[in-house]
This record gives C-alpha cells, sequence and structure tokens, in this order.
C-alpha cells in the first residue's frame, strides 16, 4: 500500500488533525500526538489517500494487510478504535462512514499542505507595489495549481498499465467553489478553458472541449457519471477556497471506468507572481519525470499566451460572452478582446479570439461581410504572425478563404493546417466538415464531423452539424432523426428547432416546418434566419399573402439593421419569381454573403439550377462542380 514504511512522506490535514505519513505521527487538533497502533494508522492512512470514496472492505484489507490472510473483525475493530479516537458519537459520522454491504468512506475534507521541502514551493507572498484583481489572482493560482497536478499526473502515470487501458482522454470539468459566496462563472469557466487550452497541445491526448463541459457546471453533478456521459478515460474534479491573500484548490482526479480516484491532493498558493513561476513549475516537472513528448510538444506545454494579468482577464470575460452565441455577447466579446490586446499587443491568442467572433458576425448574418471578414483575416494573420503554432488562426483564416474570399484551395489547405496542429480540436474538425459539406464533398464531410463529435460528444453544435450534414447529402431521415435528438435533449436550443425547421422544409412538410421555426423564433433565433425558411413555406403551401407580408416585414427591418438579400430571394424563389430571386442574388453577391456558400448544398434553391445567371454565381464562387 502507498504509504506504508514511510514510503509517502505526505502531510494530511482535517478538521483540525495532521497526519504525517513519513514519521508515522497522528496530531490532534491541539498538535499532540495521539497513540496509533501500526495497523490502525495504516487503515487512517489509506483512508486519506481516498477520501470521498467507498471503499470496499476487501480492498482495505488487501492494503492494510497485503499478502496476509486476516479477519474482517479486524478492520472493523481499527474503524472502531479510529472512530473514538476521533471523538465520533455513536451516530456521529463526521469521518467515517459505513456503507452497508460494501465498506467505508471518508467524509471529512482531506487537504494536503506543501513544506518547504516539497517537490512544489510556496510562490512568496504578492509585490505590494502593484495592485492586480483578486479575482484574477484566484484564476491564475488555480490554473498554476491545476496545472502543476495535471501535468505531473500525465507525465509519472501516462503509461497505464494493461489492466487499466491506455489513457487517451480527458474531461477537465468548470471549477467549483467550496460555497456559494463569490460565485463567479467567468472564472469558473475561464479556469477550466485555460486548463483545456493547455493540455489539448499533447497530441496522444483528447482534451474535452469547452463546449463538451459547459453543462456540468456547479456542485449538482457526479463525476464519474459525467466522465461516462463525455466518454473520458479520467475526470478532473477541481475546487476552489479563498482564504485571505492566498487559495486553496482541492482537486481529484479520477478514472471513470471504476470510479477509482488515482490522485487527490491540495495546494495553496499566494496570489503574486504565478504567471512567472508558471513556466518555472512546468519545466520543473517535464524535466524531472519521463514521458514521451515530442520537442514541438515540450516547446508548447511552457509557452504562456500572456505576461499580462490584466490582458489574461480581458480575454476570459470576452470568452465567457462570445459563448452566449447572440449578437450583443460577440459585440461584447470584441470590446472585451480589444482591451485584452491594449493591456498586451503580443497576445497571439486574444488577436484569434477576436478574429472568431468577427467571422461569427458574419455567418449567420449579423453584419455585413464588407465589414467585418477583412478584419477578422487581418486579427488572424497577426495571431498566427506572432504564434506560427495557433491552430486557431488556420481555422479562421480557411474560414474567411471559404466564406468570403471563395479561394476554395487556400481554405482546404487552411483548415488541413488547424487539423495537424490541432488533431484534437473538435472545432477544427467541425470547420473543415462545414466546408467539405457546402462544396459537395458529403462522404468526407460527415466523417469529419463525427471526429469533432467523438471528440466533444457533448456539443450540441456539433450534434447539429452531424444532421446538417446528412441533410445537405440528401439523407433526411437521419438527418431529422438527429435534429430530434437535439430538440429532444434541450429544447431551449433554438438552433435544434430551426434545423429541424429547415429539415422539414426539405421533404415539404410545411406545417410541421412552421411549427418548429416559430419555436426557434420565440428561442431568440435571429429574425432573417427564421423570417426566410418561414415566408418559403407560406409561399409553397400557397399562401402568397402571407408570404409577402414576411417580404415586407423583412425589407421594413433592414432599414434599421442588416438583412441578407439572399433571405428575402428565398421567398421569391417559394413564390415562383424567379427573376427576383436572381437579382437579389446577385446583389448578394456583390455584398459577399457568407450565406451564399449554401447554394450549392441548400435544396430550397433547385429550381434556379437551370438557370444561366444562377450558374455564373456558383462560377463565380469556385462552387460550380
Amino acid at each position: 500500500m502507498l504509504g506504508q514504511n514511510g514510503k509517502n512522506a505526505a502531510i494530511y490535514e482535517f478538521d483540525g488533525h495532521r497526519l504525517d505519513a513519513a514519521k508515522r505521527l497522528l496530531y490532534g487538533p491541539d498538535n499532540r500526538p495521539l497513540t496509533l497502533k501500526s495497523k490502525a494508522f495504516d487503515t487512517l492512512l489509506f483512508l486519506l489517500e481516498n477520501p470521498g470514496r467507498v471503499i470496499d472492505r476487501d480492498e482495505m484489507m488487501e492494503a492494510v494487510w497485503p499478502e496476509t490472510v486476516v479477519e474482517e473483525n479486524n478492520l472493523t475493530q481499527h474503524i472502531s478504535t479510529l472512530r473514538r479516537l476521533l471523538g465520533e458519537g455513536k451516530n456521529d459520522h463526521r469521518y467515517i462512514v459505513t456503507v452497508p454491504g460494501r465498506g467505508y468512506e471518508f467524509t471529512a475534507q482531506v487537504t494536503r499542505p506543501f513544506l518547504k521541502n516539497d517537490t512544489f514551493p510556496i510562490i512568496p507572498e504578492p509585490d505590494t507595489t502593484r495592485k492586480t484583481s483578486q479575482k484574477l489572482f484566484i484564476v491564475l493560482a488555480a490554473g498554476v495549481a491545476i496545472s502543476l497536478l495535471l501535468v505531473g499526473f500525465l507525465l509519472q502515470y501516462g503509461n497505464t498499465p494493461a489492466a487499466t487501458g491506455p489513457i487517451k482522454s480527458i474531461a477537465i470539468l468548470p471549477f467549483r467553489p467550496i460555497g456559494d459566496e463569490g460565485r463567479n462563472d467567468v472564472l469558473e469557466l475561464g479556469m477550466a478553458d485555460t486548463l483545456i487550452s493547455r493540455f489539448g497541445k499533447i497530441k496522444d491526448l483528447e482534451v474535452r472541449p469547452l463546449s463538451s463541459v459547459l453543462n456540468f457546471r456547479g456542485p449538482d453533478h457526479d463525476a464519474v457519471a459525467v466522465g461516462k456521459e463525455l466518454n473520458a478515460d479520467l475526470v478532473l474534479e477541481p475546487n476552489l477556497q479563498r482564504l485571505g491573500e492566498r487559495i486553496r484548490v482541492n482537486v481529484r482526479l479520477i478514472r471513470v471506468a471504476d470510479g477509482f480516484v488515482i490522485w487527490t491532493d491540495t495546494i495553496n498558493e499566494s496570489s503574486s507572481d504565478l504567471l512567472g513561476v508558471q513556466d518555472k513549475i512546468a519545466a520543473r516537472i517535464l524535466n524531472s519525470v519521463p514521458f514521451e513528448l515530442s520537442s514541438e510538444e515540450r516547446v508548447l506545454l511552457g509557452k504562456r499566451s500572456t505576461n499580462s494579468s490584466d490582458a489574461y482577464e480581458y480575454y476570459l470575460y470576452g470568452r465567457q460572452n462570445a459563448l452566449k452565441g447572440t449578437k450583443e455577447g460577440i459585440r461584447s466579446a470584441i470590446a472585451s478582446y480589444e482591451k485584452a490586446i491594449s493591456a498586451d499587443p503580443t497576445y497571439a491568442l486574444a488577436y484569434a479570439a477576436m478574429a472568431d467572433a468577427y467571422r461569427t458576425l458574419a455567418f449567420p448574418g449579423f453584419a455585413r461581410s464588407k465589414e467585418v471578414c477583412p478584419r477578422a483575416r487581418e486579427l488572424a494573420n497577426k495571431a498566427l504572425e506572432l504564434d506560427p503554432t495557433l491552430a486557431e488562426g488556420y481555422t479562421i483564416l480557411g474560414y474567411i478563404d471559404f466564406l468570403y474570399d471563395w479561394d476554395m484551395t487556400s481554405a482546404e489547405a487552411n483548415f488541413r493546417r488547424s487539423i495537424e496542429l490541432g488533431p484534437n480540436n473538435s472545432d477544427a474538425h467541425r470547420a473543415y466538415s462545414l466546408f467539405l459539406s457546402h462544396t459537395g464533398r458529403h462522404d468526407e464531410a460527415i466523417g469529419e464531423i463525427r471526429v469533432a463529435k467523438e471528440l466533444s460528444p457533448q456539443t450540441l453544435i456539433v450534434q447539429v452539424l452531424e444532421g446538417q450534414a446528412l441533410l445537405f447529402a440528401g439523407r433526411c431521415e437521419e438527418a431529422l432523426s438527429q435534429f430530434n435528438k437535439v430538440v429532444d435533449f434541450d429544447p431551449n436550443y433554438w438552433i435544434g428547432h430551426y434545423n429541424l425547421g429547415r429539415a422539414y422544409l426539405f421533404q415539404g412538410r410545411y406545417e410541421e416546418a412552421l411549427a418548429e421555426l416559430s419555436k426557434a423564433t420565440e428561442l431568440n433565433a435571429p429574425a432573417h434566419m427564421s423570417l426566410r425558411n418561414t415566408g418559403y413555406a407560406y409561399a409553397r403551401m400557397g399562401d402568397h399573402n402571407k408570404a409577402r407580408k414576411i417580404i415586407d416585414e423583412l425589407k421594413t427591418l433592414s432599414a434599421r439593421e442588416f438583412i441578407p438579400f439572399s433571405s428575402i430571394a428565398m421567398i421569391y424563389i417559394g413564390l415562383g419569381q424567379k427573376e427576383e430571386a436572381l437579382n437579389l442574388l446577385e446583389k448578394a453577391l456583390d455584398e459577399r454573403e457568407t450565406y451564399l456558400v449554401l447554394l450549392r448544398s441548400y435544396k430550397l434553391w433547385d429550381d434556379l439550377r437551370a438557370e444561366p445567371r444562377f450558374a455564373h454565381i456558383l462560377k463565380r464562387m469556385n462552387l460550380n462542380d
């Protein structure tokens, strides 16, 4: 058993007690040593090494009495001794809980303070000459703390014994504060996002993206169940607590297959100079523990994204706003990224994030392509100038080449480079799938989106894009099944209802399409997206008055917000007015509307395919066969 014969030099603390594994001493709240027989000490040590886990009696007896046959009563007596020693009454289970038919669980919070001779030193007290946000101290300190623990584990235990199988994937859950005071989603998600990004650079390790773990915020989730849902081998479950000018981070690394807590630890950090010490600690671990990493991975793991704590804080707030997916959220994100770049003009990741925000404004039609796409390209190029290894930069360039410049050769090269740099990046695979789908390479598109789905099984937009790839490939029934799964999983996800409505349109099931599009509108879908499909449905149903009213509504909206010409053109197609539709599509072409990339794959444009003007539009966009 780990910890016997002085092999474990750790200190464990719980409820005022302290156990010194090396000296084999237990101290009470008054710091006086408590007398314990050898096997009772080993029993307590094993419980402290595995807090919060129900330990089977057989496992505990094997650990305490290795290679020795003993009666179960011996273990029961030692548990009783420990309860008396720790002051537990008959019905008082502050420390040890008996689980009938199974074994025991140590339920008190266990921490491990680091001492001056430990592997990871306490960071010096903060420099008071510069006042920095206390919230950011927590973010950075926790990021360093968990980075230490996770890097250490991955390096030391990367080659798991055959009995448990190789470690291929990990899910890093959002940070869970100890207590409800001071809860802040930006910090909880931001810290997880930073760790996910950092460890995602290990090519042989699949790290579930932030979008996959978003639904598992707060204390009401069982880590093992989450791991199974995410199809991950390991789950990192972090908690944090602020203690004045220091923070305490508790972390458990759990093997999902059997719920075994591989590693549990506590790290205390001061809140100063954390960016400066992060590289030193990571390098110390990388150089001291053997693990098969490429030279490129070593460089990437040791690289800091910024030296500015202020820039990092603005970046976190930008990420949080961007995740909302609304026009207002994206605009707010851009403002935060601008502040991050102002604080650190060399912050490559912030440039890439802002580039993606501008690109996101263009594709659903939140803004004119000519206003935002050149800016997105400029920012992505700047990001890659600062960091040529940044996969996100190539993904954005691929999008702009494809959606705006219509340079399909360059787009594919950039998407492939993005995947080469980040083979386990779900976003890169889904971007490439979108490109393949809209250029008519449907089987490849379905293959790529399913890779993205494997990497990010709980990300709803990936589930939607799988359905979309099937729909554009002509596999309508499979697409309908996929979209129905999405809306069943989250009935309030407007993108699911919107795409289910589009699938019904493809099949001519207009009443059902209208119901789903109406639901999407109720859930705040962008007005022009729902209206163009709704108008098309009314036109096809023969209710031309309602279709024309929607055209008038879109024209009225265009006086105060951007409405793509292609949205109105679609309704004219439903009305059978091809010339009006083509006139608007040619205006959309001059505007370089990003929605036009759907012209080749979208069934609703089929009535125009025999028209020379339509063929010319496809040719100008390099979408012709």
